[in-house]
């Protein structure tokens, strides 16, 4: 009778455990599941964070299309401009031949063919700038000293 007790106790203590067993599996996959849902959380979270940059750079390359459609309408335009400017540019030059140069004429004997700078303030003589002494006159022959 002795080896049919420890027989029933250790079926008792197999039959504890397997019980105890399926609790542990049972928790372990709630755990699972539990893990698995916080690995697809994550995984949804790089998926957005990628389709946010894809977005962005989207955005990008549509803006700098605008920009580049903007600036080709530009340059055009900026073409067509400088033929025209060009044209009159030389009517101007074909008809400083006959006329004579304006910039000789205008700076005749300083030296220097260029005319006074605009804004300047100054007369041709005389030295600007509160540091240079108001009054004071260069003869007319020397360039002026005055800088905008």
């Amino acid at each position: 009778m002795g080896n049919t007790e420890k027989l029933l106790n250790q079926i008792m203590d197999l039959k504890f455990t397997s019980k105890s067993l399926q609790r542990q599996a049972r928790k372990c996959e709630k755990e699972e599941k539990s893990e698995k849902l916080k690995v697809k959380k994550v995984n949804y979270l790089r998926l957005s964070s990628r389709l946010d940059a894809v977005v962005a750079r989207l955005d990008t390359q549509a803006k700098m299309t605008t920009i580049n459609k903007s600036m080709a309408n530009i340059v055009k335009s900026l073409e067509s401009s400088l033929a025209t400017e060009k044209l009159k540019w030389l009517l101007e030059v074909r008809g400083m031949g006959i006329r004579g140069d304006p910039w000789v004429s205008r700076g005749a004997g300083t030296g220097t063919n260029f005319p006074p700078r605009a804004g300047s303030g100054a007369g041709r003589g005389e030295i600007c700038g509160a540091r240079g002494g108001a009054g004071i006159t260069l003869p007319a022959n020397s360039p002026p000293r005055c800088h905008p």
